[in-house]
């Protein structure tokens, strides 16, 4: 499962809400300086940001790994919820989009009844400063609210001035299966039946700004070595 958040700026520049209400279903290419943006890379397209990239600011587990028990194993179900991006566009919209978005995911999962879910990045966005704290609890608390098994990914809109504290509530919150505090954001989450035997693992990358670069690829290459990979996995990433 992929997900793109691609910004563009200058006389391209369209914002979600604006996309998302004017009922278009995609884009397949703009020009950027003679390229398209099929051909550009998020290195181009973005600069660097260390997004997900520190410890916790507090004592939690190191584990890399958490586990979700799947009641029935033939019926494996989870629902992906990506590029939320919560508070976007308040100033039009005020908070009346953000509660629809509530309302919405909490329909799907009554509705599904999944497993997980998983939030794959941009759950929030670009909070402005001396924000980011305030934003992300209320990000924080969409994700617990659900009272269902959830992971996360970060995506390049998910801004903190301080990624410590995060990376602490993530790890602690209610429900969370996220693990990656200690190693930048990367972490797996394996699916187990009721008798704990793996079924599926979760392969979950912390893509920060840039896409797949070297420290998840060297991040993937530690993993593949370990002997208690599941034989069927699935990767979650937002670039």
């Amino acid at each position: 499962s992929r997900a793109n958040s691609h910004s563009l700026r200058g006389r391209f520049r369209l914002k979600r809400r604006r996309f998302l209400t004017q009922g278009t279903l995609g884009l397949s290419t703009l020009g950027i300086g003679g390229q398209s943006s099929a051909e550009l890379s998020p290195t181009d397209l973005r600069p660097a940001k260390p997004i997900g990239l520190a410890k916790p600011d507090r004592r939690v587990t190191k584990d890399n790994i958490s586990h979700c028990r799947v009641a029935d194993p033939r019926a494996v179900k989870i629902l992906q919820c990506t590029d939320v991006h919560l508070h976007c566009d308040r100033e039009r919209y005020g908070d009346k989009a953000d509660q629809r978005t509530r309302e919405d995911i909490k329909r799907l999962v009554d509705q599904h009844q999944p497993n997980l879910i998983a939030f794959t990045g941009d759950v929030w966005h670009d909070p402005e400063p001396g924000k980011s704290e305030e934003i992300f609890a209320d990000a924080l608390s969409l994700m617990v609210e659900m009272d269902t098994p959830w992971l996360f990914n970060w995506g390049n809109h998910d801004l903190q001035e301080d990624y410590g504290p995060a990376q602490g509530a993530l790890t602690e919150a209610p429900k969370s299966l996220y693990r990656g505090g200690y190693q930048g954001g990367n972490y797996r989450v394996r699916l187990d039946d009721a008798a704990g035997k793996p079924l599926h693992e979760l392969i979950c990358l912390n893509t920060t700004t840039q896409g797949i670069q070297a420290p998840q690829e060297d991040w993937l290459k530690k993993v593949s070595t370990l002997e208690d990979r599941s034989k069927h996995s699935l990767c979650f990433l937002h670039i």
